[in-house]
């Protein structure tokens, strides 16, 4: 779990070891880095690390939770978008995400973007079907189903080596739930 306090330096050192860990990403698989490389990399103490983070996946839990937050402020009105255009534009903002994708995927973190995914599953139901009449719970229930397929369609795309488009994910996405939809 991460602990970052809203002040201006707990902000400045927790990007600091997010970067400091995006530098060790590119030289070497998250499942080899240490807490000892971030903190060089990063030039934070260690007592600063622990102060902000329990371990080291806690700094990738804390980069999903800042994107999807800027996912989501930086989402174009939506009552000028279609779900297709919501799905595309998420879509298209996770696969910028490589580096930390194949991070969470190859370490077998997959908790951390579900997690992050189900923090923000009521706004993504709320993107993908703001006309919809649901209770409370079936609000949980819905943004859950469509938070896991949204991260099993990424994990798909990372499996089949990162060449779909976009457009691409939100079709395939688009038809599984279709096929879901007509199964019952």
């Amino acid at each position: 779990m991460f602990h970052i306090k809203p002040d201006k330096r707990s902000q400045t050192s927790a990007a600091l070891l997010v970067d400091g860990l995006y530098q060790c990403m590119k030289e070497k698989p998250f499942s080899s880095i240490t807490i000892t490389d971030v903190q060089k990399a990063s030039t934070v103490g260690r007592a600063t690390f622990y102060r902000l983070f329990d371990a080291l996946p806690d700094v990738l839990e804390y980069q999903c939770d800042l994107i999807f937050g800027r996912i989501i402020e930086n989402y174009p009105s939506l009552t000028d978008s279609s779900a297709y255009d919501a799905l595309v534009f998420f879509f298209r903002e996770w696969m910028e995400q490589e580096l930390l994708l194949n991070a969470i995927f190859t370490s077998n973190h997959l908790e951390i973007l579900y997690g992050v995914f189900r923090k923000y599953a009521p706004m993504i139901r709320a993107i993908l079907s703001p006309d919809a009449n649901l209770t409370e719970e079936e609000v949980n229930y819905a943004g859950n189903f469509i938070s896991l397929g949204m991260v099993g369609t990424l994990e798909s795309w990372m499996k089949e080596g990162k060449e779909r488009t976009p457009e691409e994910l939100a079709d395939f996405f688009q038809k599984t739930i279709e096929t879901v939809y007509l199964s019952f």
